[in-house]
């Protein structure tokens, strides 16, 4: 059965669709997000990468546009929609053709909140302004409405890698994980451009403050990471298999400003793990369903005052926790979450095409 069915005309765009529309995968990386690359396998579509070491220049970037392939009917952008919107303008890419940005970094929060971007902000609404519809991961679609865009958006929700999710569900919650354990998680890739977004700032300074009470304390971040600084309660496990490392600590604390749905904390909640996020954290929706004392504000004292409570906790009632984590954290595994992209998909193209009629 097609996904979609497009083969009427469209009254003011004029195209026609046959009943398989031929979709690009646009990625400004290597390898794109695992569960962005399972939604574009999703739709069929071809993948497309404009990965440059470092930032790209100016003629890089031009190279792109001009390059990007053509006779396609939708774009579907990883976050770097200027470069198929600025195509469109230019007429290199069918002007029929839509663009969808998969939004799934900070740039709406930054705008909103003043924060600097890698483009200016004025570029930057300008350009999004090109994009035909948004696919927002996590619920941050009033943060369009907030820079002045009324782009029909669909929100969706993350999801875990299955075959992982059935690692992780298996890992055990018993009294040895959580009896005087004061190790700390964060799962996620941090250098000196990722401190402030994913709110590392925080939860360093947290730690300080806990260390005073819980001399012990140990922050373990994992992937591909580095600091300028040293600290000695700092742990780098590298890209290790997480299910080795996540029954050895007790909390994971996840302090993002603008951070959209980071799939580390779904991965801690699914393992059984207690999971600290900020009020800017697009998990917190799950997180609220749990206990909404694990939410914090961007805030390095509070949030060292609920990782010290946490602490005190006796162990009955952090497995607890950590049954009622895991529970609903398992709700939020990559075939549930791409079922639902395939419908909000189909709902967003709907809706551009009500709109052009």
């Amino acid at each position: 059965m097609a996904l979609f069915d497009y083969s009427h005309r469209y009254k003011k765009r004029g195209i026609r669709w046959s009943r398989n529309p031929r979709v690009l995968f646009i990625i400004g990386r290597d390898i794109p997000h695992s569960f962005h690359a399972a939604l574009a396998k999703s739709l069929h579509a071809d993948f497309y990468s404009t990965a440059k070491k470092g930032q790209p220049t100016l003629k890089e970037l031009l190279k792109d546009i001009l390059t990007l392939p053509k006779n396609y009917d939708i774009y579907l952008s990883e976050t770097i929609f200027y470069i198929p919107t600025t195509a469109k303008i230019f007429g290199l890419i069918p002007k029929d053709a839509l663009v969808i940005n998969i939004t799934a970094d900070p740039i709406l929060y930054n705008m909103v909140n003043g924060y600097k971007n890698k483009i200016p902000k004025f570029i930057n609404r300008f350009l999004l302004k090109k994009v035909d519809g948004f696919i927002i991961v996590g619920k941050w679609g009033h943060l369009l409405d907030q820079v002045g865009l009324r782009t029909p958006r669909k929100e969706i929700f993350g999801g875990v890698n299955d075959d992982l999710a059935e690692k992780l569900k298996k890992l055990p919650i018993n009294k040895k994980k959580f009896e005087n354990n004061h190790q700390i998680i964060f799962v996620g890739n941090i250098n000196k451009y990722r401190v402030f977004y994913k709110g590392m700032d925080l939860i360093i300074e947290a730690i300080k403050r806990v260390k005073r009470e819980f001399s012990d304390v140990k922050l373990i971040i994992t992937g591909d990471s580095n600091l300028d600084e040293s600290y000695p309660f700092i742990k780098f496990s590298g890209n290790v298999d997480l299910t080795s490392i996540f029954p050895k600590v007790s909390l994971a604390v996840f302090m993002g400003r603008g951070d959209t749905f980071p799939l580390g904390s779904v991965e801690t909640m699914m393992a059984g793990i207690p999971t600290i996020v900020s009020t800017d954290t697009g998990t917190k929706e799950i997180v609220e369903k749990i206990d909404k004392g694990f939410i914090c504000n961007l805030n390095s004292e509070e949030l060292a005052n609920k990782i010290i409570n946490y602490f005190k906790l006796d162990v009955k009632s952090k497995i607890k926790l950590a049954k009622a984590f895991r529970k609903e954290a398992s709700k939020y595994t990559e075939k549930r979450a791409v079922k639902n992209f395939k419908r909000k998909f189909l709902e967003l193209i709907t809706e551009i095409k009500n709109k052009s009629v």
